[in-house]
């Protein structure tokens, strides 16, 4: 017996297929099997008849590095089926820091996006060990990957001069 199934949705699987109704049979919070409809048992079953069942979209080109460190919650990117962001684009991030740099860092990140600084504890973010750290103690409904911004990087390791690197 499966925990939940997605009874008769329309599975789109990204492989290139035509779409095709199916259950999607969920065990321990996996997908466990996608079934023809109607076969099998769970303990809840969500009639999801009439709409599209697909794998999570991933937005390649976001600016939501702060997103999990306030209270936020993705409910647009949620239901457009973005479970996944990276951010870090354009050259700016909000890693990494020092401690000489880490109000600087911070001021550029949010002064170049024009985003709220929100409830943030502190601007800037030392590096991915604290930011990971930071993520899970906030807790986020979303998946993110961090690219580093060259931008930030440079500030970070020689502040933001016009002049060339030494």
């Amino acid at each position: 017996m499966y925990d939940l199934i997605l009874r008769g949705g329309t599975v789109v699987d990204g492989k290139r297929s035509q779409p095709y109704a199916a259950d999607i049979c969920i065990r321990e919070g996996r997908i466990a099997r996608i079934a023809p409809e109607g076969g099998e048992e769970a303990r809840e079953v969500v009639d999801v008849s009439g709409l599209a069942v697909a794998p999570g979209f991933i937005d390649i080109h976001t600016h939501s590095d702060a997103c999990p460190l306030v209270d936020y919650e993705p409910e647009s990117k949620l239901h457009q089926g973005i479970t996944t962001e990276i951010t870090g684009n354009c050259g700016i991030s909000i890693l990494p820091s020092t401690p000489e740099s880490r109000d600087e860092i911070g001021r550029y990140f949010f002064s170049q996006l024009e985003l709220p600084a929100g409830s943030l504890p502190q601007l800037g973010v030392s590096g991915l060990e604290e930011y990971a750290r930071m993520v899970a103690d906030h807790g986020c409904a979303a998946n993110y990957g961090q690219l580093v911004g060259h931008g930030t990087l440079r500030g970070a390791v020689m502040g933001f001069v016009d002049r060339d690197p030494e």
